[in-house]
């Protein structure tokens, strides 16, 4: 039985290796080598990642408008405004959606700022 799970766990790490290799193998062919053409493609994923800002930030005030919304009834309906079980639930979420690269506690900490901004935010 040692032998076997030796030879499996020798398989994996070969397998593993083999993977490795094969990524930096294809890593290395994705390489510019032109200064000129690296910075090309830089500006093209700087763009990417513009067009992705300009979609997260109307969400992030939608998301503003609707807090606020809540905050107000909440007031009204003289309820504490902090609810641990709903930021326990946001938590949750978080990590039943995230398909990473960032780990869930990145994603937390994402939404702790978000979360705290939106408690600090003026009524409207």
């Amino acid at each position: 039985m040692t032998q076997n799970n030796d030879m499996n766990s020798q398989s994996f790490s070969n397998s593993r290796n083999n993977n490795e290799q094969s990524k930096s193998q294809t890593q290395q062919s994705q390489e510019v080598q032109d200064p000129e053409e690296e910075l090309k493609v830089i500006n093209q994923h700087r763009q990417i990642i513009d067009e992705i800002d300009d979609q997260i930030i109307p969400l992030l005030n939608k998301r503003a408008k609707e807090a606020l919304i809540i905050r107000d009834l909440k007031k009204k309906a003289h309820l504490s405004l902090y609810d641990s079980a709903r930021e326990e639930q946001i938590g949750e979420r978080i990590a039943q959606n995230n398909e990473g690269p960032l780990y869930d506690d990145n994603l937390r900490a994402i939404y702790d700022t978000i979360l705290r901004v939106m408690k600090e935010a003026p009524s409207a």
